[in-house]
């Protein structure tokens, strides 16, 4: 009666003792993962294949909380692409790490030691898997919407619609397409004719969760912001907030802030942002444009932010391909209207609004977080 009662002993003692002390190293050992994986997607998008300093920081960032790989049997291993999990090979850091440890009393039981592993994985805005263009609407329909003989290319980003309608993403007409790194929406996809999303839509829709606003933390912009002045005549402004209607000629660095209707005229600046309070409208007008945005501060990478509590369609009618916009464009209340004169629209540029009307013979996105940064390259973990 003893021995069997000091076996059944072993065994409590096996589970609240051995299971406490791998739980404890399993917390500790979970802290390095995650450090390490944001460590390691912090690299992009600087380091290229073969991703080195990718898999050397996030390894060093595991020693730095105490588990260094190959030392009291430690394995950390981090793939620049993940490997398991949803996230398989959409280009986000998978950080593994792994140690044998012995116990006390469950090796009384013949389990002398157990293999504890903790995983993560983290994304920055810039990674490849990330979406370029980006419909917010929760539940509308057409939130992402190509028409006629519409082409919408984003070969190396992504296609994400948060739409739970089953005609989140609509396609009118035979030649309407989407092509990208990946489409991905909560809903689901209509056409007419109603081959369309089956054959145009490459490499084909993915359902997946709602996602969050990636610029939800941006500060918002005053429904009747203070200070604001009229535009002078020669349309050659400064930083500053502006009333009335203003057609822009010139801009010199820094943020702009508009509360009346915005034009542009012929423009060339850099690090310039534009932002659109609560009842301004913006379009383009008829001159060459090349806007882009500052490589710093609170609106890094940001050419364009329409304020949350405006839902003013946002025009982006490209008259020749003498316009160019580049940076992200934010109007989470609005929708953005992109059409062409028919020779074609290429921007280098991150779409985020609450729906998406493409107008344009041939919309090619390439991501500018991914290439520059901008607020949107913010790393975050997402297993």
């Amino acid at each position: 009666m003893v021995a069997l009662s000091l076996l059944l002993l072993f065994g409590f003692l096996g589970l609240t003792v051995d299971v406490g002390l791998l739980f404890q190293v399993k917390r500790t050992m979970q802290t390095a993962a995650d450090a390490s994986a944001i460590a390691g997607a912090g690299e992009f998008p600087a380091d290229a294949a073969p991703y080195t300093q990718v898999v050397s920081y996030g390894k060093a960032a595991a020693a730095a909380n105490y588990y260094t790989d190959g030392v009291n049997g430690v394995t950390v291993t981090v793939h620049p692409q993940a490997l398991y999990g949803v996230h398989k090979s959409l280009g986000d850091v998978e950080a593994i790490v792994s140690q044998s440890r012995s116990t006390f009393f469950m090796a009384m039981l013949g389990i002398p030691s157990v293999t504890v592993t903790a995983r993560a994985v983290a994304i920055k805005g810039a990674a490849a898997s990330q979406a370029c263009v980006t419909a917010l609407d929760p539940t509308g329909s057409d939130a992402l919407y190509v028409q006629g003989n519409a082409t919408l290319s984003a070969p190396a980003c992504g296609v994400v619609v948060d739409s739970t309608a089953s005609d989140a993403i609509y396609l009118k007409g035979n030649a309407a397409s989407i092509s990208a790194a990946s489409v991905s929406a909560v809903g689901g996809c209509q056409s007419n004719p109603s081959s369309a999303c089956s054959n145009n839509v490459s490499p084909g829709v993915t359902t997946v969760a709602p996602a969050t606003d990636p610029l939800y933390f941006l500060p918002d912009i005053p429904d009747s912001p203070s200070g604001c002045v009229a535009a002078p005549a020669n349309g050659v402004l400064t930083p500053g907030c502006y009333s009335g209607s203003v057609t822009i000629k010139g801009l010199s660095a820094g943020t702009y802030t508009f509360t009346g209707s915005v034009t542009l005229g012929t423009v060339t600046a850099s690090g310039v942002t534009l932002l659109l309070s609560k009842n301004a409208s913006f379009s383009l007008g008829t001159g060459t444009v090349n806007l882009s945005p500052p490589t710093s501060g609170t609106y890094q990478g940001v050419v364009l932010y329409q304020s949350r509590t405006n839902s003013n369609q946002l025009q982006l009618q490209f008259g020749s391909s003498s316009m160019t916009i580049n940076g992200v464009i934010y109007a989470p209340a609005a929708q953005i209207y992109l059409q062409d004169n028919g020779g074609g629209v290429t921007l280098t540029a991150d779409l985020v609004a609450q729906s998406i009307y493409n107008k344009a013979s041939t919309l090619t996105v390439t991501s500018y977080s991914k290439t520059h940064g901008s607020v949107l390259s913010g790393v975050a973990l997402v297993e």
